[in-house]
């Protein structure tokens, strides 16, 4: 896989025809029907590392890969898509999935699909398209699930739901976390579900650890605002003893408490430097981000940044036309940081993620 952020593309149009377009240009050519009045659709997509990941928008549509279509372009991928909002019917190789938000499923763009948006609703979804070279299994094996639902509320689909629906906030948002270390990673998640719903034995072993780490770091990163995050609570959550949650962070060189608290030390270093925060002091920072020693933030940070949070929020902050943050910020809290993550289809207030089948 390149390492490289090929493209970026944002756009939105009220223009049926526009539409087809834009979606054959981010994807492979494709064939768009639909109500020509009060037509609304938005189009974000990035790729890094090979995966080309597309958050799309729209009113109700029908959208085809025909024969014709596959004529014109056939560069041979897969799409992965989750359902964020409304309902959706994909249709290929004779089969049907009714996608509800939280489910996912994944077609073959060198044949023929269509997916249909219920008409009464708006349609949000997240599709991952990638070659099928990528995807480390036999593609006669996979044309066996095309077009099949994942469950995004249960087994391992229950794992992968959840962190696709942050991914799709994060991606556009350019969290530094999002590259192509984390692209890999996420193809070797998906390849973990597919082999798993073929009965297949794992390529590499070493990949269904992997897989099993991103999920347990997308966890942690929506409870980092809770001070009580540990690595007993982590293990609970994941169904997993402390040892096996241990060696799944060794394997990168760290622990699981030094990770969180990494991520934490960023997402405060993040916040100091923004400037419609700056009216909230650097405790208030902090504890919004689960640390609420403020000695001991203070001393983490000037080890980890070379110098004290004040210091680094009056440098970032200079000039920015927020000069009061150097007079006397008011106390009062900040909401927790998860609400600055959109709840996504799977959002559920249970502490445990589910069993892996």
């Amino acid at each position: 896989m390149s390492t490289a952020d090929i493209a970026v593309t944002q756009a939105d149009t009220d223009r049926i025809g526009d539409w087809a377009d834009l979606v054959s240009s981010a994807f492979v050519p494709l064939e768009c029907r639909g109500r020509a009045d009060g037509f609304r659709a938005v189009l974000n997509s990035r790729t890094v590392g090979g995966l080309q990941m597309t958050r799309i928008d729209t009113t109700a549509l029908q959208v085809a890969r025909t024969s014709r279509a596959i004529t014109r372009s056939d560069p041979g991928g897969f799409k992965v898509v989750l359902q964020l909002r409304g309902s959706a019917q994909l249709s290929q190789d004779e089969r049907q999935a009714w996608l509800q938000p939280g489910d996912l499923a994944i077609y073959d763009t060198s044949r023929q699909y269509t997916i249909t948006t219920d008409g009464e609703e708006r349609f949000q979804c997240f599709v991952l398209m990638f070659p099928v070279t990528h995807l480390g299994i036999p593609i006669d094996a996979m044309r066996r699930v095309t077009c099949t639902r994942i469950d995004g509320r249960d087994g391992l689909g229950g794992l992968i739901s959840p962190f696709l629906s942050r991914m799709a906030d994060s991606v556009f948002a350019h969290e530094p976390y999002v590259d192509s270390r984390l692209m890999r990673n996420t193809m070797d998640l998906i390849e973990t579900l597919y082999r798993q719903r073929l009965d297949l034995a794992p390529a590499d072993p070493d990949s269904v650890m992997r897989s099993r780490l991103l999920v347990v770091k997308a966890w942690i990163r929506r409870r980092l605002s809770q001070p009580d995050l540990s690595p007993e609570l982590v293990a609970a959550a994941h169904h997993m003893s402390i040892r096996y949650l241990y060696r799944h962070f060794e394997a990168e060189g760290t622990t699981v408490a030094r990770w969180i608290k990494e991520q934490r030390l960023e997402g405060c270093r993040r916040e100091l430097a923004e400037p419609s925060l700056a009216r909230f002091n650097v405790s208030a920072i902090a504890a919004r981000w689960g640390m609420l020693d403020p000695a001991g933030f203070s001393r983490s940070f000037r080890a980890v940044y070379g110098e004290s949070p004040r210091a680094y929020r009056i440098r970032h902050l200079a000039g920015s036309g927020d000069d009061h943050v150097l007079q006397s910020p008011i106390q009062t809290p900040l909401v927790s940081v998860n609400s600055s993550i959109p709840a996504g289809p799977n959002s559920r207030p249970e502490p445990l993620a589910p069993k892996p089948p």
